[in-house]
């Protein structure tokens, strides 16, 4: 075990102040004299002696003597890592020198409000540690030293969303799946703000009945400044935003659009290759190289190297060519793929309507089965494709960040392993990915915990048996 005692009437051969003050939140002056033991199970233990603030009585201002000491206070302390730390405190009794008064005092805890056995920078640490979607709040207690239920409690008591009062100019709308989607739904509603790219709010359905009412709230002025709106292809919400922003702009995702696409592409491509004798060539390269049809910015001009199935020398490019050669559909089915993707990627808004129409003509011509239910999705869409284009904020209209936000949403879902408190996971994501959303600390405490499920009637003797 080692010791090392620190008095303030020593002169230290360390720079010591900025360290007390970063580790304890005390100044060098506060410090009358401190311990600090490493324990042999690596725990660290500070005994501290503080000078007090106090020095004249709170009620009438006349000059207070020591009057003994309080009872001494033991404060989890975790600012070490891999070292859980107990500060030993404690506090000054003082008395009134006025015989009129005679007031008994005890001097301030620096370290943590009265009652609590954490100090202030261990509640800050956990409070910064929520702040990670990515810690579930067993990952932040662990960390800490502290309990489940205390990460828990401090979170629900200093973390408070308040309802928005005033909507986006430009909102996007998507779901999420989850188990703790309510009234009939499987998915929760995401909402963002596309301009200030931040979460604006969770809602546990995506039933047209529950949006619509979450929305009526707002008064028909505030729902009249919402210009644009951003949706997949899910009717409910774009019926919802018809009726609710009256002068709003609907454009759909180019993402899921695109999504739509590459489906009906890959489900020709495993048909034809269904169709192809297995193990010959044309099973191989539908195989083995149909991420070439699909992924884009490919260098096809590569190096050309020894293919032993072709037994020559052969690039991507002559690789992606003998693919187009195997069937005639699959060739126009792939050029058609191209033409919209390369449309999607960089059309100038002014043309997107004609070269729309283009398009959709071309995927009507060709009269490929497997893009029938897209081509349909084209012509209910189209004026929601179009109005994806124009650039409200400088780019394009789409719900990229409401994808990203979705990918952080499901890292926290996946680590806290099926939570069913909506209440307590909304404000947990609106604290981690609303900068808007702060915490403050009290010394008041509360809980967001949910009644569980009540548990069944059983029979308490073991040795009872039925006929």
């Amino acid at each position: 075990m080692s010791q090392r005692i620190i008095n303030r009437r020593e002169e230290c051969a360390i720079p010591i102040e900025d360290f007390i003050i970063s580790l304890f939140n005390l100044k060098k002056s506060q410090i009358r004299s401190l311990i600090i033991k490493r324990c042999d199970n690596d725990n660290i233990d500070a005994f501290i002696t503080t000078i007090p603030a106090e020095k004249e009585c709170p009620v009438c201002g006349s000059k207070i003597v020591a009057n003994g000491h309080g009872r001494a206070k033991v404060i989890t302390h975790s600012l070490l890592v891999q070292h859980k730390c107990l500060l030993h405190w404690t506090p000054q009794r003082f008395i009134c020198t006025n015989p009129e008064c005679h007031k008994s005092i005890t001097e301030q805890n620096p370290f943590t409000f009265e009652g609590f056995q954490i100090s202030y920078a261990t509640i800050r640490q956990i409070m910064l540690d929520l702040k990670k979607p990515h810690m579930s709040f067993k990952d932040i207690a662990l960390k800490n030293n502290v309990s489940v239920t205390q990460v828990m409690r401090y979170f629900d008591s200093y973390v408070h969303v308040p309802r928005p009062v005033h909507l986006p100019v430009n909102l996007g709308i998507d779901e999420i799946h989850s188990d703790m989607a309510k009234y009939g739904s499987a998915y929760l509603c995401v909402l963002v703000d596309n301009t200030e790219r931040r979460v604006f709010d969770i809602l546990p359905s995506r039933s047209k009945h529950e949006l619509k009412k979450y929305f009526e709230q707002f008064p028909p002025e505030e729902r009249n400044k919402v210009r644009y709106v951003t949706i997949d292809m899910w009717r409910s919400y774009y019926d919802v935003a018809k009726q609710m922003f009256r002068r709003c702009e609907i454009a759909v995702d180019p993402f899921h659009v695109v999504k739509h696409l590459i489906f009906a592409f890959s489900t020709l491509r495993v048909s034809t290759m269904k169709q192809v004798v297995y193990g010959s060539p044309s099973y191989y390269l539908l195989k083995k190289w149909n991420w070439l049809l699909t992924t884009n910015d490919v260098d096809l001009d590569n190096k050309k190297v020894m293919n032993h199935v072709f037994n020559r020398y052969m690039n991507r490019r002559d690789i992606l060519n003998e693919i187009l050669m195997i069937n005639d559909d699959l060739a126009i089915a792939y050029n058609l793929m191209k033409l919209y993707q390369d449309f999607n990627r960089s059309c100038p808004p002014e043309e997107a309507e004609p070269q729309m129409n283009m398009i959709i003509e071309s995927f009507a011509a060709a009269e490929i089965p497997y893009y029938k239910n897209f081509l349909t999705l084209l012509y209910d869409w189209k004026a929601e494709i179009i109005n994806s284009f124009h650039r409200p904020d400088g780019r394009k209209q789409s719900n990229s960040f409401t994808e990203n936000i979705n990918s952080q949403i499901r890292t926290y879902l996946s680590v806290t392993r099926g939570s069913s408190n909506f209440e307590r996971f909304h404000r947990r994501i609106m604290y981690c990915l609303n900068d808007n959303v702060f915490y403050s600390c009290t010394s008041f405490l509360t809980s967001l915990k949910t009644e569980g499920k009540k548990r069944g009637t059983y029979n308490t003797n073991k040795h009872t048996s039925t006929v």
